[in-house]
């Protein structure tokens, strides 16, 4: 039993690396358009904590998200951290209600130019049925403005920017320019790769042996507490 179960565990720890391994793009938003980006702040700042930018993507299956990835402009200052969020439908009207999913990331920024960036946030496990959401993004930097960058194209509903409170100064406005990273749960759950059916396979054939064992031996003890008796 005890081969069994280390088979078994092998065979799990296996199909765990390859689950992982297949994290592919669920969603593309397009872009970034080129030298196109958005900070029309109607009174409120744009820099730093000052602005949220929401826009939907679409999920056909059962999905994992371990990730995203999202276009800024920078006027000045630098990177530090995403906060983030995953609503079940439009923050201009349902920001009261809160999101399925928020969190603070630091992403891996990469600069696209002299003044603009590709921001990856990575290390996420979202669980998410097919339908549509809409992902929240705010670009924290150490001073200066940052505006996003939008996509040249509109997907699904167009984008909306707001302040921390839910003031929607924007509610209509370019799609962003972003990607959502992840895996389909259930091509995870029903494809396993050859080596784990083998470790299955194994696993299972040890747990014969051992039980073909038991019962031999099993028999033999009984005959001899026959003879004896």
């Amino acid at each position: 039993m005890k081969k069994f179960a280390i088979a078994i565990a092998a065979a799990a720890t296996l199909f765990g690396a390859n689950a992982a391994q297949a994290a592919t793009t669920l969603w593309d938003n397009g872009g970034p358009a080129a030298a196109s980006n958005w900070c029309s702040s109607s009174g409120y700042s744009c820099g730093g904590l000052g602005w949220n930018i929401y826009d939907d993507f679409s999920l056909t299956a059962a999905s994992t998200i371990s990730g995203f990835t999202y276009n800024s402009y920078y006027y000045s200052g630098s990177y530090n951290s995403t906060n983030w969020s995953i609503w079940a439908s439009n923050p201009v009207t349902s920001f009261a209600a809160g999101p399925l999913f928020s969190g603070n990331s630091i992403g891996t920024n990469t600069a696209t130019g002299s003044r603009t960036a590709l921001t990856t946030v990575t290390g996420l496990n979202i669980s998410l049925a097919s339908g549509t959401y809409w992902l929240g993004i705010q670009n924290n930097a150490n001073g200066g403005l940052t505006s996003y960058i939008t996509s040249g194209q509109t997907l699904l509903n167009r984008a909306s920017q707001s302040t921390n409170s839910g003031i929607f100064y924007n509610p209509s406005i370019s799609d962003a320019a972003f990607t959502i990273q992840g895996s389909l749960t259930s091509a995870v759950a029903a494809v396993p790769e050859p080596a784990t059916w083998a470790l299955m396979i194994l696993g299972f054939g040890v747990v014969a042996h051992a039980m073909r064992r038991a019962k031999a031996q099993a028999k033999a003890q009984s005959r001899g507490d026959l003879a004896l008796a």
